[in-house]
């Protein structure tokens, strides 16, 4: 549990001092730090719980309790520097926590990590590798909405990996979607446009893209509004 490296801090220094009481045949001292290792074994393998309070769930501490944060850690580190497969793979150790802080956080970030696989493997010519990880990616964003986690964010990023993987239709569900609701950011506006000018919805794309660039078309709006085919 989170208490265990002080308790262990303490039990170091008490099993020191009770040594020192021991050379010096001072038997209440030494009662009085063996008392205090005994309290502090049964605090450290008693799990504590407290009841829902203040709009905070109930939680007990025990055991694995909140570990996923740190393999979430560590996945964090190799996911800043690239180096995606173990990143995967320590998230992956965050869903084998029993007791874990945020279970819809955990689905959240291996969707995200997914995602960019998907993007990865694409780059690199992978199709099936792509569409693997693009299909994990989509439980784990769907699995995000269901927990209540970041509920839009999840469906963004589905609606991105849905575009990424060339299914349009999917893609724009997602996307509007997330705008109906106000919480579609930059990106995924970027993302609806292209999107709407993949499934030959013309006036919807220039009326998306041309806003993002402030007015006037930009040369990247104009090719993509130049291969849109009205359907």
């Amino acid at each position: 549990m989170p208490a265990v490296p002080l308790l262990a801090v303490f039990a170091a220094l008490a099993v020191e001092r009770l040594l020192r009481a021991s050379a010096a045949r001072d038997f209440a001292r030494m009662a009085m730090l063996v008392a205090g290792l005994v309290v502090a074994g049964v605090f450290t393998n008693h799990e504590y719980c407290e009841a829902s309070h203040d709009g905070m769930p109930s939680i007990c501490l025990g055991g694995d309790t909140w570990y996923d944060q740190e393999w979430l850690k560590v996945s964090e580190w190799y996911r800043n520097r690239g180096v995606l497969e173990p990143a995967l793979a320590y998230a992956e150790r965050a869903r084998e926590c029993t007791s874990p802080r945020s279970a819809g956080m955990i689905v959240f970030w291996l969707g995200e990590i997914e995602m960019m696989l998907t993007q990865q493997s694409l780059r690199d010519g992978g199709r099936d590798a792509a569409a693997a990880h693009a299909r994990r990616g989509l439980d784990f964003f769907q699995s995000a909405q269901k927990l209540g986690f970041r509920r839009h964010q999840s469906l963004a990023n589905a609606g991105e990996i849905h575009s990424m993987m060339g299914e349009l239709p999917e893609a724009v569900a997602a996307l509007e979607s997330v705008q109906a609701a106000g919480r579609l950011d930059r990106r995924g506006m970027q993302r609806l446009g292209v999107a709407y000018a993949g499934i030959g919805r013309c006036a919807d794309a220039e009326r998306v893209l041309v806003r993002l660039d402030g007015g006037s078309p930009s040369e990247n709006t104009r090719t993509v509004l130049a291969g849109c085919t009205p359907r």
